[in-house]
């Protein structure tokens, strides 16, 4: 648990075709960085809609804006424009 405060902090990351990374790590982002502004999920492809879910409604609400990549993980543009919807949350890919 010491572990993940200290994720707290982290306002910039890049998972960027990380082969074990989906939905749990999505989760616990959302859960455990707090502070991030930026976010690279590109080419994740064991992250769904539920996994960008998770990571969106974790980190918007101590940080107004949250600047998300995620071209080529197997999202729904549907679940995730509504996903994206919310206030002070820009997404790119």
């Amino acid at each position: 648990m010491h572990r993940c405060a200290q994720l707290s902090s982290i306002r910039t990351l890049s998972l960027c075709g990380c082969m074990r990374c989906g939905d749990g790590a999505a989760a616990a982002l959302g859960r455990h960085c707090s502070s991030l502004t930026s976010l690279n999920l590109e080419l994740l492809t064991k992250l769904t809609d539920i996994g960008v879910q998770a990571v969106v409604r974790g980190t918007l609400t101590p940080t107004p804006t949250l600047a998300l990549t995620l071209s080529r993980a197997r999202t729904r543009t549907r679940t995730l424009i509504l996903t994206l919807s919310r206030p002070s949350c820009v997404a790119a890919g």
